[in-house]
């Protein structure tokens, strides 16, 4: 085995135990597979009949089931609504390993699903469904209260923010403030990188555009990419 290899196994070996706080946008994924031999009299469109529908859990809860998958002890907080949506995606987390007990239920949200429909095992149409950006001042107080409660037992941070409001300015401004005292590692995948430029991230996951704009100072759009970029 070469040394990279043998750096990537220990790098996964060393998740074994670790205390994780995962933070960021649950979402579930409903993946609905069937057959479509025909065409609809309504429409051309096909006719599907349907064999098999699965959930997992999608976005931020995603992330937080491969920590776990990983060995990590994990620690997720996200927001849901109170539907049929977020007790499947209970449902997902616990089949995961994931315990389900911090994720915040808000009325005022709706749990976000992703639902791919396939025919013939080819993607057809997918349908996005729920908002947690209607989120009310008292369930962001409560996912801010969750992350102070936990930062104290945890060994590292990864955050997953994919821009639908559960990591408010409030929850970064807190990992600011509490990573001065105590610098655990944080890990960052989020749409707009640009918001966490002063909570001293250790590590961050941007595609090019967000590379350009957490870099870009006079708000100048990123440049076209080449074919291979």
């Amino acid at each position: 085995m070469s040394s990279a290899a043998m750096k990537a196994v220990d790098i996964v070996r060393g998740f074994q135990g670790l205390r994780v706080l995962c933070i960021g946008d649950a979402m579930l994924d409903t993946y609905v597979d069937g057959t479509a031999t025909r065409l609809c009299k309504e429409g051309p469109v096909p006719v599907l009949e349907q064999v098999s529908q699965e959930h997992v859990p999608g976005g931020a809860a995603n992330t937080a089931a491969n920590l776990q998958a990983l060995g990590a002890n994990v620690m997720f907080v996200g927001l849901v609504g109170m539907d049929q949506a977020a007790e499947e995606l209970r449902r997902a987390l616990c089949h995961a390993g994931v315990d389900d007990h911090w994720l915040v239920a808000n009325t005022t949200c709706r749990t976000m699903r992703k639902t791919r429909i396939l025919a013939n095992d080819q993607y057809v149409i997918r349908v996005d469904d729920g908002e947690t950006r209607t989120c009310s001042e008292q369930g962001l107080a409560e996912v801010e209260a969750r992350v102070d409660h936990l930062f104290s037992c945890c060994d590292a941070i990864v955050v997953s923010d994919y821009g639908y409001g559960t990591v408010s300015q409030g929850v970064i401004d807190r990992l600011s403030e509490m990573r001065r005292h105590r610098p655990v590692v944080l890990a960052v995948d989020a749409k707009h990188p640009e918001r966490f430029a002063h909570a001293g991230a250790t590590i961050i996951a941007p595609d090019f555009r967000e590379a350009w704009s957490a870099v870009c100072l006079d708000g100048s759009p990123a440049p076209p990419q080449s074919p291979t970029g």
